[in-house]
Order: C-alpha cells, then structure tokens, then sequence
C-alpha cells in the first residue's frame, strides 16, 4: 500500500514536470510567432519586401493558425492540470467579481452579440448582476458540456447555453438537442 502511494506521487510528480515543460516550450514557440509576425508586418510596411497579396496572406494566414494552434495547445494543457487538480481536491478557486455571460461569450468568441444560431446564450434577466465566480473553472466546465453536447447532440444541431441568477443562485444549462448516440 505504500509503495502504490509512492508510485503515486511520482507518477503526479513526473506529470506535473511534464506539463510545466510543455507549457514553457508552448510560451516560447508563441512569443517567437509572435516576433516572426512583427518582423514580418514590419518588413511589408517598409515595404523591404514585395507586398504581393498571393505572397503575404498565405503567410499571414499560417502565422494566425499557429498562433491559434499554440494557444489552444496551451489551454489544453492547463485545463488538464486544473482537471486534475479538481479531481484530486487541491484546487484552489480564485473567484473575481464578473458578468458570467461575458465571462463564457467573450473565452468563446461569440463577441458582445449572443444570437449565434448555432451556440446561442440566453441570459434571465437579460443584464445578469456581476457575481464572484472562478472564470477559468466555470470556463473548463462550460467548455466540457459544450464538447460533450456536441459530441452526443444532433449533428450540426444547436447547442444553446442558458444562464439564470434566481435567489442568489447561479445556475448555467447547456442543451442540445437529442442525437443518435
């Protein structure tokens, strides 16, 4: 039973090492994308280099992809740790005064509009108050339910969130509609 615990504790030990290195080399990459494209947009507007539109959006088109690529792999990373760190009860909330419907549109891109036909928001009341909440928790858990909803929802059927404050109480719906799983 104690060597299991052992076992245990290196083996999170030796995960941690391993998402703190990978978090690193992902902070590095991003901030080389991010002097890469700097150069570049400096160089086209010096015009040091040829500005032909077939030459330049493609390049701009992979420097945004890479850089949305990387911070997708970085939130993938630490949502994985705070998942972890939930499950193993030693995660520490770090609630701040904020709107949740702004809080979930804006982490999604869904802007200041919330009338996306496919992920549409529905707010009662329509202003919700500013509540103490954990963004980036409520943000891992809403973005579960959303995957999973899509994953198990009809498919290219809509998957709508609904966020009520009643009685002091908060309270965030994710529903799709019924697929075939």
């Amino acid at each position: 039973l104690l060597s299991e615990a052992i076992e245990r504790e290196k083996d999170e030990e030796a995960s941690r090492f391993t998402r703190h290195e990978v978090k690193n080399s992902v902070l590095v990459a991003l901030a080389q994308v991010e002097k890469l494209r700097a150069t570049h947009d400096e160089a086209v507007s010096a015009a040091k280099v040829v500005t032909d539109p077939a030459y330049d959006a493609p390049v701009s088109s992979m420097l945004s992809s890479l850089r949305v690529g990387l911070y997708q792999t970085l939130e993938t990373v630490l949502s994985q740790a705070m998942a972890r760190e939930v499950v193993h009860g030693v995660y520490l909330l770090r609630t701040v005064p904020v709107r949740v419907d702004d809080v979930i549109c804006k982490a999604h891109g869904y802007g200041a509009r919330m009338d996306d036909s496919l992920f549409p928001v529905v707010t009662r009341p329509q202003t919700l108050p500013v509540v103490d909440v954990d963004p980036r928790l409520l943000l891992h858990i809403h973005r579960n339910a959303v995957s999973n909803a899509v994953k198990y929802g009809r498919k290219g059927g809509v998957v709508a969130t609904e966020i009520e404050v009643a009685d002091h109480m908060l309270t965030v719906k994710v529903i799709n509609q019924p697929g075939d799983h």
